[in-house]
């Protein structure tokens, strides 16, 4: 059984292919949207049994049930590119039970060059930016949900007026009010996202800044970030995590290839 940790689109891409060969394939997702996503085009997958789906968030102490409940024999590390403890997890147990590990490295996309724009490899290094925003202005956070509980109240200590774009679940919306949200200042919408309708949200908030995430050409960064220049706004992006990866690849189709072998590898036995 291959384990594939889907945390981004391509994952859906990688399954496609897998289960076209009837590979057996065990998928995790940390929610139920993204349960759904995998759920609706691979129902007949799901029904024969070459699929499993599991949504959790698994600690490092549930992976080694977890492999021993479906008999993995390799890990496809398809997780969301700034989900570094995840990874860093996925490594120790491949390393622990001498399993196959391969990463799936979403290929980064380079950033114009603007005076508007800043690199900042941690949020704290984002708020020493922040530090040139005046009491009242409004920060647009392209950024999802996880950063939300330390950056919420970081931006309203400092007298910013926040704005969250989140996926529309119901669980990611009342966290955004707990932190004191109002309803005017939560988008929640389901990405990618146009140039067009990054502009139009950006004039809609009034933002004078965006605070986002490197998240490649399937997230829509260049979209986001161009729309924001041309706004006139000023904008954050928060590098990836640095992680030193056994086997990594930014080539979907040796994903494939590395997934084939290790299924005929595993026949063979």
């Amino acid at each position: 059984m291959i384990w594939l940790v889907a945390g981004t689109s391509e994952a859906t891409k990688v399954l496609q292919k897998l289960l076209a060969s009837k590979m057996p394939v065990v998928a995790t997702v940390v929610s139920s949207y993204g349960a759904e996503l995998i759920t609706h085009p691979f129902s007949a997958a799901l029904q024969k049994g070459y699929l499993k789906i599991h949504q959790e968030a698994l600690s490092r102490e549930a992976m080694d049930s977890f492999v021993k409940k479906y008999q993995v024999q390799a890990l496809l590390d398809l997780s969301h590119p700034y989900a570094r403890l995840a990874s860093e997890n996925l490594i120790d147990l491949a390393s622990k039970r001498n399993l196959p590990y391969l990463r799936y490295e979403r290929p980064s996309t380079a950033l114009p060059k603007s005076p508007y724009l800043r690199v900042a490899s941690t949020w704290s290094e984002a708020l020493t930016y922040l530090e040139q925003a005046k009491a009242g202005e409004k920060v647009f956070l392209a950024t999802g949900s996880r950063i939300l509980a330390q950056a919420v109240p970081d931006l309203q200590s400092r007298h910013l007026v926040p704005f969250v774009r989140i996926l529309p679940e119901t669980d990611q919306i009342a966290h955004s009010q707990d932190l004191g949200l109002q309803p005017w200042q939560i988008i929640a919408m389901q990405g990618p996202f146009s140039y067009d309708l990054n502009k139009a949200l950006f004039v809609h908030t009034g933002a004078q800044w965006l605070i986002t995430k490197e998240s490649g050409s399937p997230g829509g960064a260049i979209e986001k970030i161009q729309a924001a220049l041309d706004s006139k706004m000023d904008i954050i992006v928060l590098k990836r995590p640095s992680l030193e990866y056994p086997q990594v690849t930014g080539d979907l189709e040796e994903v494939i290839k590395w997934a084939m072998q290790r299924q005929t590898k595993e026949i063979e036995r």
